[in-house]
């Protein structure tokens, strides 16, 4: 793709050697970083990562302008084409190479705000009743302040800066339990285990009732057992096929192992233990499939993540065809709720375009 945009500059003057300069130096700084990524300190490793996935994202951008400018100059003047092209041969290449400037600055805008909806999450709120079809309905109904982070994917560009954003406007909620949804790390572990993360995850972010944690598919990528001894550090509570009753046995909430774990208990033997029908079943799972027998196994409200909502467009349209109306938001199944989430993070490269970063409150009463 480099060489057809350098093919729309003059082959006389800076432009076109400037342009395959920028694209050597790029792919070797890729090589060095992945080469040598053990011996650089993890700020150096960060911003030599941050420059390949800003750089890769921005050459996925210029794709499509190549292509539209290609089969505007080969087909849309198909019968004019080559004797046009001899006699206005300067004319054409300065008005391909102002289109693909233009395409360029475009692309630099969408990034700088794609950024900006990665950085600046939104809070949503959503006000729920459980147990609806429960016994429960005859006593007094409790209420309860429930936060979702999911997809925090902590990397070389999700850092102390965006995990402390998370952490204010979470405390500023004052939830009186956290849920962590899977993916807290992208793939390398060493960015999340600095100490300034660790306190602010550990001290900052509190909640009353606790803060359960349950894996993402990216926790398995990677330095698992490491991420498990992470979440303790960071007082979180970690669930893997296990149920507890927080908020003084208000609720049953079950957290499940990975979808990656293909060995992982059934949602109907976890929901067929003693006393967990008994009560509004709250069930946390990072991949919102499969989820068919949630009505069956009576459970009220399933959380989850990973979706990212397709993060960047068109991905976005991908995610809808393989989880349809479980890529985002909320949905109904009979008498359970399922919500996917966005995420609060982003997976590298860390931009959003036609989605937004979100942190989820929910105002339950049960």
């Amino acid at each position: 793709m480099g060489y057809r945009i350098g093919q729309t500059f003059p082959r006389k003057g800076p432009w076109r050697v400037f342009l395959y300069a920028l694209l050597g130096i790029e792919l070797l700084i890729y090589f060095i970083g992945w080469v040598f990524m053990d011996m650089f300190p993890i700020r150096t490793l960060g911003v030599i990562m941050r420059y390949c996935n800003s750089f890769f994202l921005l050459s996925c951008l210029m794709v499509l302008p190549v292509l539209l400018l290609n089969l505007f100059r080969r087909y849309l003047f198909r019968g004019y084409r080559i004797r046009y092209a001899i006699e206005n041969d300067k004319k054409i290449r300065r008005i391909s190479s102002g289109f693909i400037l233009l395409s360029f600055v475009i692309a630099l805008f969408g990034m700088y705000f794609g950024k900006k909806r990665v950085t600046e999450p939104v809070v949503r709120t959503l006000s729920l009743e459980l147990g609806e079809s429960r016994d429960v309905l005859n006593r007094e109904k409790r209420e309860l302040k429930v936060a979702l982070i999911t997809d925090l994917h902590i990397s070389e560009s999700i850092g102390l800066s965006e995990v402390k954003t998370m952490v204010d406007l979470v405390m500023s909620q004052n939830p009186d339990i956290i849920l962590m949804g899977g993916d807290h790390i992208d793939h390398f572990g060493y960015f999340a285990y600095t100490p300034e993360i660790i306190h602010l995850l550990g001290e900052k972010l509190q909640a009353p009732y606790g803060k359960y944690y349950v894996l993402g598919n990216h926790e398995y990528r990677a330095d698992m057992e490491e991420k498990i001894q992470w979440i303790t550090r960071v007082g979180g509570t970690l669930l893997r096929d296990d149920i507890v009753f927080p908020a003084d046995s208000a609720f049953c909430l079950i957290g499940r192992d990975d979808a990656t774990n293909i060995r992982r208990e059934s949602l109907s033997s976890l929901t067929g233990r003693a006393g967990v029908r008994d009560k509004a079943i709250i069930v946390l799972d990072h991949q919102p499939v499969p989820l068919d027998s949630l009505e069956a196994c009576k459970v009220d409200l399933a959380l989850c993540g990973h979706t990212h909502a397709g993060q960047i467009w068109p991905f976005g349209m991908l995610v809808r065809l393989k989880y349809a109306s479980l890529a985002y938001g909320m949905h109904q199944q009979g008498n359970s709720r399922i919500y996917t989430s966005s995420g609060v993070g982003a997976a590298s490269p860390a931009y959003r375009m036609g989605t937004r970063s979100e942190i989820v409150i929910f105002d339950l009463k049960l």
